[in-house]
């Protein structure tokens, strides 16, 4: 059990650590380093907001869904 919880707070820890990382790479660096977690959310929120508009035709049409 003891080491099922140690592996599980080492996995977190690498998580939060990476974020922490990501977030300095993004935020902080004058120009912003290529991040894969960076990458991974901009690409699935597009993707979700893809979805979301296929149905619109018109600029008009999505301007309306977004509010």
């Amino acid at each position: 059990m003891i080491a099922i919880q140690s592996f599980v707070f080492l996995l977190g820890l690498g998580v939060v650590v990476g974020t922490v990382l990501s977030a300095i790479r993004t935020f902080v660096l004058p120009r912003s380093a290529p991040d894969a977690l960076s990458r991974l959310v901009f690409v699935g929120m597009r993707r979700i907001f893809d979805v979301w508009l296929r149905g619109a035709n018109s600029y008009v049409k999505r301007d309306a869904k977004q509010r």
